[in-house]
């Protein structure tokens, strides 16, 4: 039987308790139709809750996989994480993977515990969560494992260096745009909320020449397209509604950057996943998101940039910590350049065909008028800047119980 779906726009809504007036605004949202009803049928007729009695969600409307190593070791990194996820106002889950054997355990799992469950809250704005422990099995290998763990109609790749716009503060507007991006783009298969590129780019690769060739979130050059309030309002929905009607800037590109990576976890299943010919288990792969971005555009699919407001790199790089690990980054991403500079000089007149024909989707950004766009982006969603991300009570340091860190 084919996997029933959840369709993350449809009607409102309507319990009881919202005609009662006791229901907050974060419950008055988009649900599939399954989920309207709250008694999907079995192959074998039974009914069922789309809610388990622990509240565990059937069809969530996005997975977010968190690829952490050691990041526990700054307790309030993993909380931030785990608790701005765990805020936005949607069917979700998280899953942790700790790629350090699990040495983080009492710190993930004690923020899971804290933020994710919810049982009070309504059925839409539930959490599933989940943590795994790996054997240093690095970035490539994971994310495959993950999709495929991943009920989410959405897949979203979070690295455990990661500083995610507050929920709180913007409503969860950054994943609600990059949702809306989804339902207005229907070819739409992968999304970053980072950085896009023209080419490929390498460490060596002069500034000048990057800054020319990539686009997205500052020092990169602003996005030249947006999806309009009047389209996005008629093609996504609710979304829409949720959104404040605002337009969302979004541009199609060759290629994207990790930071983070939202998919279409159909596509990205149907594609096959990363290619993990790109690092040996354990080592760290470059250029995997450039290579699946050129196999979606030639299956078909689309592939854009659009403003997450995250930063990544919190601590540093932890593949630059040592001689040893940067000359093994330097050399992946060498090697792996040479294989996708052959499949873009092979492939780039389909793919930018591919573009200007997903471009007419988009409506242009006046010109002259792409910085401010940005600037209103960032402001409605919170950007943070790194030494930014544990500001305020909400992210101490201080922890209620000690939580072993080695």
């Amino acid at each position: 039987m084919a996997e029933l779906r959840h369709a993350a726009i449809g009607a409102l809504l309507a319990s009881d308790s919202d005609r009662e007036g006791g229901r907050q605004e974060a419950c008055r949202l988009p649900l599939g139709p399954n989920q309207r009803s709250g008694e999907p049928r079995t192959s074998k007729g039974r009914r069922c809750s789309t809610v388990g009695v622990f509240g565990y969600v059937e069809r969530p409307v996005f997975t977010a996989a968190v690829q952490t190593f050691r990041d526990h070791r700054t307790p309030s990194q993993a909380r931030q994480l785990v608790e701005k996820l765990a805020r936005i106002p949607v069917a979700k889950e998280i899953i942790i993977n700790d790629d350090a054997w699990g040495e983080g355990a009492d710190v993930w799992q004690r923020w899971l515990l804290e933020f994710a469950p919810r049982a009070d809250e309504c059925e839409i704005a539930r959490t599933n969560a989940f943590y795994i422990g790996s054997p240093n099995l690095h970035e490539i290998r994971v994310y495959n494992r993950l999709a495929a763990l991943a009920r989410g109609e959405f897949f979203m790749l979070v690295q455990g260096d990661y500083c995610l716009p507050d929920a709180r503060a913007g409503g969860g507007l950054w994943m609600l745009h990059a949702l809306r991006a989804f339902r207005a783009l229907p070819r739409l298969a992968m999304l970053s909320g980072r950085v896009g590129y023209d080419d490929v780019l390498t460490r060596e690769t002069p500034e000048a020449e990057r800054r020319a060739k990539s686009w997205g979130q500052a020092p990169e050059r602003p996005l030249r397209f947006e999806i309009p309030s009047g389209r996005a309002v008629r093609e996504a929905g609710d979304w829409a509604r949720l959104s404040g009607g605002l337009s969302t800037p979004v541009q199609f590109v060759p290629a994207v950057d990790n930071g983070p990576l939202l998919f279409r976890r159909s596509a990205l299943i149907a594609a096959g996943g990363f290619d993990e010919s790109y690092s040996c288990a354990g080592e760290v792969g470059m250029h995997y998101d450039w290579e699946l971005s050129l196999r979606f555009w030639r299956a078909g699919h689309e592939v854009a940039v659009y403003y997450g407001g995250g930063t990544n790199g919190l601590g540093g790089r932890k593949t630059t910590r040592s001689p040893a690990l940067r000359t093994q980054r330097h050399r992946s991403e060498l090697m792996n350049a040479v294989t996708v500079r052959a499949l873009w000089a092979e492939h780039n007149r389909t793919v930018l065909a591919r573009i200007a024909a997903a471009t007419a989707q988009l409506a242009p950004i006046a010109d002259g008028r792409e910085r401010d766009a940005r600037l209103q982006a960032e402001a409605r969603i919170g950007r943070l800047s790194k030494p930014g991300c544990y500001r305020g009570e909400a992210y101490s340091e201080t922890l209620a119980f000690p939580l072993k860190t080695s």
